[in-house]
């Protein structure tokens, strides 16, 4: 239970913190694999992140490791595999235990600490066959390279948009084999996607003057935040709350495959009352939060007298008419429309439900809703749009934040709004290119778990490239 644990840790947490040096990962590895091999578990626990830190206990890392070794046995030696992602920090190693190979997966912080960490075993992957059809060769090429190892039953759906027309083109892995399927409008759980609905009602609750970006969240709580934390809206909308990604308290009677389902309005104050602590110093540093996000959707809820799902239903999905999207799994469900998430063994898992932090990921859609929303990015009689893409945050040298929008400038000097997702059985992306007015929106039922769902990722990636080289 515990290495399940763990492994769900690297889902909860999210996405978009800078990838170390790889020769710090090189260093990082050979010093947890000795220890490891030392049983010396409480060192290893020691060389943890804050986060990492406060997400478990030391007994329930003890627990993983030995579990682990009794698995798999003593690790003999490791190679490099893979950096997931330059937008991510994890590394992939395959590594040589005493009972077969296994795969080590894990995550270093900017001061090179364990910041996550899965070790499970290594699973050979059957390359499909090649069936796709209709759809353009440039597309198919990204298509099958980045597709074809992924487990059967796996659905991926794609609105290209290209002067303002949308295409769709959607692929299935059945049988070793990769066919087309028209999916654009079945549903997939969005993630953190989800985020950009949130940011947009608190754009709308700015320009109708209920709201101020620098008020703070505090006045609308009945009781004082511990150690009077100030939190401010916009702080919370991008991601320089200095909040850590999930509350400590997320972890009790968490649902394996649920992890969301269970914290409800009295967890988050009880959170905020009693336990909250900073991960930095607010309004100085870059850190994603999940929790910074379900915060400000419950806030507003509070600001407006009625629940978050209502609030989205209302100023996002019936204005932007998104007649497909939906925050409860179960009504979405109904129609049959709900492609299965699987998890990271390809394996059909549960869908998340999400209570009192909605705000950071509770959305199902499909990819012709996400396309209408994506072409109004680009009107600019859209204030509530446009307002959530001013920078409002530096991140790095190539990345600011609006308000939830990831402003990327990549190589070619191309400003891109960038954003993506995931959950237990499904990962998603959604890249725009406001000065050619081109987009792609990614739905994939792959979990987060799965070694290569940053493949979903760099599908909207080239794709856009190809888009924006076109004339």
């Amino acid at each position: 239970m515990m290495k399940k644990i763990l492994s769900l840790l690297f889902t909860v947490f999210g996405l978009y913190l800078s990838l170390a040096q790889s020769e710090s990962y090189g260093v990082s590895l050979d010093k947890l694999v000795s220890l490891y091999n030392s049983e010396k578990y409480d060192e290893i626990y020691q060389n943890f992140s804050p986060q990492m830190k406060g997400a478990i206990t030391l007994k329930e890392n003890r627990d993983f490791f030995l579990e682990t070794s009794k698995e798999f046995g003593k690790i003999e030696s490791t190679e490099f595999v893979s950096q997931k992602s330059k937008n991510e920090r994890f590394a992939l190693y395959k590594g040589k235990a005493d009972k077969g190979f296994v795969n080590i997966l894990f995550a270093l912080n900017k001061n090179n600490e364990i910041d996550g960490i899965d070790i499970t075993p290594f699973i050979e992957k059957k390359t499909a066959a090649n069936q796709l059809s209709k759809i353009p060769e440039d597309y198919k090429k990204i298509l099958f390279d980045y597709s074809k190892t992924f487990p059967d039953q796996t659905q991926i759906s794609i609105a290209v948009i290209k002067n303002g027309k949308t295409s769709f083109y959607g692929i299935i892995r059945k049988n070793d084999t990769l066919k087309t399927i028209d999916n654009h409008q079945k549903l997939f759980e969005i993630g953190s996607v989800t985020k950009l609905f949130t940011a947009t009602i608190l754009a709308q609750l700015v320009l109708e003057k209920k709201l101020k970006l620098e008020d703070n969240v505090n006045r609308f709580y009945n009781f004082p935040f511990k150690n009077n934390i100030k939190l401010s809206f916009g702080m919370l909308a991008n991601h320089s709350s200095g909040l850590y990604r999930i509350p400590k308290n997320l972890e009790e009677n968490i649902e394996e495959n649920n992890p969301y389902k269970n914290y409800a309005a009295d967890k988050l104050e009880d959170y905020l009352q009693n336990s909250l602590i900073l991960e930095n110093a607010s309004g100085k540093n870059y850190g994603y939060s999940n929790l910074a996000f379900g915060l400000l959707g419950f806030t507003m809820a509070i600001e407006e007298k009625t629940t978050f799902q209502k609030l989205l239903q209302k100023r996002i999905f019936d204005k932007f008419g998104m007649t497909n999207s939906f925050t409860n799994v179960t009504f979405a469900e109904k129609d049959g429309k709900l492609i299965k998430g699987l998890d990271k063994d390809g394996k059909e898992t549960s869908q998340w439900d999400f209570d009192a932090l909605s705000g950071c990921g509770s959305a199902v859609s499909s990819v012709q809703d996400l396309a209408g929303f994506s072409l109004a990015q680009f009107n600019f009689s859209n204030k509530d749009l446009q307002l959530t893409q001013i920078p409002t945050f530096t991140k790095d040298k190539k990345t600011k934040v609006g308000l939830a929008w990831h402003i990327y400038q990549d190589d070619s000097q191309r400003k891109l709004l960038w954003h993506n997702g995931g959950t237990g059985g499904y990962s998603s992306s959604l890249l725009l290119n406001p000065k050619t007015k081109n987009g792609v929106v990614v739905l994939s039922n792959v979990a987060t778990g799965n070694l290569d769902h940053d493949n979903i990722e760099k599908i909207a990636f080239d794709i856009l490239k190809v888009l924006d080289v076109r004339k």
